[in-house]
């Protein structure tokens, strides 16, 4: 028998051959962007720890912090200010350097444009070291824990519903700690949070309780 193919039918066949051609063309090209997506992903440069003997100065912004204050509840404002840090060696991990405070202020204002709160380090606080190390050895991220021993002045407390016409100073009885987990120091994306209430004292009445609740915080390049 005798199969006698037209024009029309040869040129549908050579349709579907090129088509064909051209799918199987795209999915090879999918699979080496593929790889080549995994691979770039994979040689990703990892953020370097700063150097010792840099100096960063940096901004500090917080949503307001929350204390508790002889069993009343305080919520402040949103806190603005700067910190200074100097990086040292770690002395014990190769992967981590330390983060001196040299200098540290966050201050909320009220409704009339009067500072209403500061959180400032106390006398000695310079000597404390916070610690920047690596995640893990391929993590892009640090882990950061900043400590500071600080002291809280409440500068209008009946503002607050406190009973007292002095300004109110809250201190630190052990640091406070921080922690968050940059991309890089500093980091404006990432997060701190109180790893645990702190207890305070209230300077000048040792009898009242006093402790910090919550500390947001956002530290970025200045």
């Amino acid at each position: 028998m005798t199969i006698i193919t037209t024009k029309k039918q040869q040129r549908a066949r050579t349709v579907r051959h090129v088509t064909a051609s051209v799918a199987a063309g795209a999915v090879v090209g999918l699979a080496v962007a593929g790889v080549a997506v995994a691979a770039k992903r994979t040689e990703r440069v990892l953020p370097k720890l700063p150097a010792p003997g840099a100096t960063i100065e940096a901004e500090l912004m917080s949503k307001g912090i929350e204390l508790n204050v002889a069993n009343e509840r305080l919520r402040t404002g949103p806190l603005q200010g700067r910190a200074v840090f100097e990086i040292e060696e770690h002395g014990v991990e190769l992967a981590a350097v330390r983060t001196k405070i040299k200098e540290f202020r966050l201050s909320s204002a009220d409704d009339r444009g009067e500072i209403a709160i500061t959180v400032e380090p106390r006398q000695g606080a310079e000597r404390e070291s916070s610690a920047l190390r690596r995640a893990s050895a391929q993590s892009p991220r640090f882990q950061h824990t900043l400590t500071l021993a600080c002291v809280i002045t409440i500068d209008n407390p009946r503002a607050f519903g406190l009973d007292a016409d002095k300004p109110l100073k809250l201190k630190s009885k052990l640091p406070v700690e921080l922690s968050g987990k940059p991309f890089g120091f500093p980091d404006d994306r990432a997060r701190y949070g109180l790893k645990g209430k702190a207890a305070l004292s209230v300077v000048g009445s040792p009898a009242r309780d006093a402790s910090l609740v919550r500390f947001p915080l956002r530290i970025q390049q200045f």
